[in-house]
């Protein structure tokens, strides 16, 4: 009966245990599950074998068992309590350390999120990204007791790293933690796929053996990409003892660390791109007014206090061209404070790169320039000691103006970020030359049309043709300005060019001929000009536009490099030419076509003064005429007036006449018999009488319309007038 109810309390009793192991499962076995199953099969076991005992007990009453099989079944009942009690003790004994690994994996979940919740107290009261990411380095290595380790972070302006932060590396071993990033096949991976990469394979990594070595039993390392948004802001190398130590939860647990601190280097980054924004604006607004205030000379130190604060440099230069491969102009400031302001004169100015630049309207970035070259484009480059440099063109209305070049003393100091950032300067230094350029252009449009205005105004006043030829010459010159310029007219024959007028602008290095008359058949440019009665431009550059040396040399300069002939147009004739010509090459003084409209102003300017010349000549030739008309039509009048009289005067002498020789007549006939003495004085009075008809008849002769003395020689002269 004692053994009945021993037996039947054990059975109950790990019935018991089972149900409560059931109901626990859930809660306490879910990852366990070997622990679970060995306390399992040991309970069923132990219930098995109790309850084989319990009937062989329950049996025993009714018939007698044979003696063997009792010691069978005691036996196996042993047997099974020992079995099972042994499953059920490795059982709880798993279940025991299970709760351990449990107890420890919270702890290091607490230390996980302990770790999180500094960095992140970090990141909310640092303001400063270098310092933020050494605190959060610290606070990550003695937290999670870590070994070694690294923060690498970028620049922003280059896809070079730079080292920010370490721990647990002596100061012996920092020079190889450098250029870490790039040796260590690990970090290259973490930045091209953004995730963390490990390894237990230490021995291969390059720092191996450098940054540390066996004695400190590193056996993995980890590699941390520092991202936002799918971007990469820097690097966490960690390295440890623990060979198994970055498991999948480890690996969760420093992903969200990287992402956590990429989000404080993305609010950094933005902070700090608003505030390069904020200087922009206000460098940029500075510049305006500086510039505005006085010339791009006078305001450039102060121009490039403001560019200070958009980037750093130590040199900065601004090269201002009008046209490419022409006269430059280039203004420096070092880093003494110095501004130096020196011209370049024509092509091969400025070194290569400079040219390049200028060509090809690129930014150039020299990385690492020798200063000790002998073809530097400036001394004070070369004294400052610059190591890297960036030049940037500027554009005006789709033409390189000039450009702007920085300088630092550092290697690598400049990159495809820095010109991209400062596109909007650049953009804007470029509109301010524009603007002086365009300034200066209307100044010297408005002193042209003055020029022009005030010869309209000597053309009217009525100076002396001679002393308007040559104004109009030396205005050519003097004003454009040109090496000179020459006046001549085409004969009246059309086979000669007469010099009417030269001016030069310096007396020596000009050679102008003194001659009067030129054989046109000897120069066929002018001819040209003269036949097509259109403007002709010579470039001594251009094979389809050179004069020859004999022409030039006749009426030019034989070492002329450009030409503008100009025909002067009377009547639609052509009457004459102005030579315009420039002793330096196309490409460093050109006849722009500013110069070509002046020259063609002038040109029309001089026709009207050959023609108003003509006119006036003309003008007196008719009046002279109109005085010789005007005392013709006098003298006809006065002869009309002087033959009325003469017709009066013989009319009435006539009368008297006729009637003595009538009476002498009628006593001639009615007196036949008169007496000698009678016939005498009849005689005498009858000559008398003739004689004074034939004295009339020869005065109104000779006093007639035809033959008045006075009247003749102003008709002739009139006419030969």
């Amino acid at each position: 009966m004692y053994e009945l109810t021993f037996t039947s309390a054990v059975v109950l009793f790990f019935f018991a245990v089972l149900l409560f192991l059931l109901t626990q499962k859930k809660r306490h076995f879910e990852y366990y599950l070997k622990s679970w199953r060995l306390l399992v099969v040991g309970c069923v076991l132990f219930v098995f074998t109790g309850g084989t005992n319990l009937l062989y007990l329950l049996s025993q009453g009714e018939h007698t068992v044979n003696l063997r099989w009792q010691q069978i079944i005691r036996a196996f009942g042993m047997v099974g309590y020992i079995a099972s009690g042994l499953l059920i003790l490795s059982g709880l004994i798993k279940w025991c350390g299970s709760f351990v690994e449990v107890k420890k994996h919270a702890t290091h979940r607490l230390r996980q999120l302990t770790c999180l919740k500094s960095i992140l107290s970090t990141v909310n009261h640092g303001e400063d990204l270098d310092q933020i990411l050494k605190e959060s380095l610290g606070n990550l290595v003695n937290i999670m007791g870590y070994e070694i380790g690294l923060v690498f972070r970028p620049t922003f302006h280059s896809s070079e790293m730079r080292l920010v932060a370490y721990s647990g590396v002596s100061a012996k071993n920092l020079f190889c933690l450098y250029d870490l990033y790039l040796k260590n096949m690990w970090y290259r991976e973490s930045r091209n796929s953004q995730k963390v990469t490990t390894t237990s394979d230490v021995k291969s990594l390059p720092e191996y053996g450098v940054l540390f070595s066996d004695q400190k039993k590193i056996r993995s390392f980890a590699c941390v990409p520092i991202k936002f948004s799918e971007r990469v802001m820097g690097l966490i190398g960690v390295y440890d003892t623990r060979s198994d130590r970055f498991s999948f939860q480890e690996i969760q647990f420093l992903t969200c660390l990287g992402e956590t601190l990429g989000l404080a280097a993305k609010q950094e980054l933005v902070s700090n791109r608003n505030k390069r924004r904020r200087e922009y604006i206000s460098a940029i607004e500075n510049i305006f007014e500086e510039v505005q205030a006085s010339s791009l000379d006078e305001r450039f130190f102060k121009l490039s206090a403001e560019l200070k604060k958009v980037i750093d440099f130590d040199q900065v230069s601004l090269i201002l061209s009008s046209g490419p491969r022409q006269d430059m102009k280039q203004i420096s400031l070092g880093n003494s404070g110095g501004v130096l302001i020196s011209r370049k004169v024509g092509a091969g100015a400025f070194d290569g790169a400079m040219e390049k630049v200028m060509r090809s309207g690129e930014v150039r970035i020299d990385r690492n320039v020798d200063p000790n070259r002998e073809s530097s484009e400036d001394p004070l480059s070369k004294a400052c000691g610059i190591k890297s440099r960036m030049i940037l063109p500027l554009w005006c209305e789709e033409k390189i103006c000039g450009a702007l070049s920085l300088g630092s003393k550092k290697p690598n100091s400049y990159s495809a970020h820095d010109a991209k950032w400062l596109k909007p300067f650049v953009r804007t230094l470029s509109h301010i030359i524009l603007e002086l350029r365009l300034k200066e252009k209307l100044e010297r449009t408005k002193s042209l049309s003055r020029s022009l205005h005030e010869f309209d105004k000597k053309l009217t006043e009525g100076e002396d043709l001679e002393s308007l030829l040559h104004e109009a010459t030396s205005s050519i010159a003097s004003i454009l300005p040109k090496s000179f310029a020459r006046l001549t007219l085409l004969s009246k024959e059309k086979n000669r060019l007469i010099n009417c007028s030269s001016y030069k602008i310096r007396s020596e290095g000009i050679d102008l001929r003194s001659d009067k008359n030129f054989l046109l058949e000897d120069l066929p440019w002018h001819r040209l000009a003269l036949e097509a009665k259109r403007p002709m431009l010579v470039n001594q550059d251009d094979p389809e536009s050179v004069m020859s040396k004999k022409e030039a040399g006749l009426i030019l300069d034989e070492k002329v490099n450009s030409a503008f002939l100009v025909p002067l147009i009377l009547n639609d004739r052509a009457i004459g030419i102005v030579s315009v010509g420039e002793m330096r090459s196309w490409e460093r003084e050109p006849i722009t076509q500013e110069d070509m409209e002046f020259v063609k102003q002038r040109a029309g300017q001089l026709c009207l003064i050959l023609k108003k010349s003509i006119l006036s000549r003309l003008n007196e030739q008719l009046k002279e005429r109109l005085k010789s008309s005007e005392k013709s039509k006098q003298i006809g009048v006065a002869q009309q007036k002087f033959r009325s009289d003469l017709l009066n005067l013989s009319y009435q002498i006539t009368n008297p006449l006729s009637l003595i020789r009538g009476s002498a007549e009628l006593l001639r006939f009615k007196e036949a018999n008169l007496n000698p003495e009678s016939l005498r004085y009849l005689s005498n009075i009858e000559n008398g009488v003739d004689r004074i008809q034939k004295t009339l008849e020869e005065f109104l002769n000779l006093y007639s319309p035809g033959n008045a003395p006075g009247l003749e020689r102003p008709q002739e002269e009139l006419v030969s007038g």
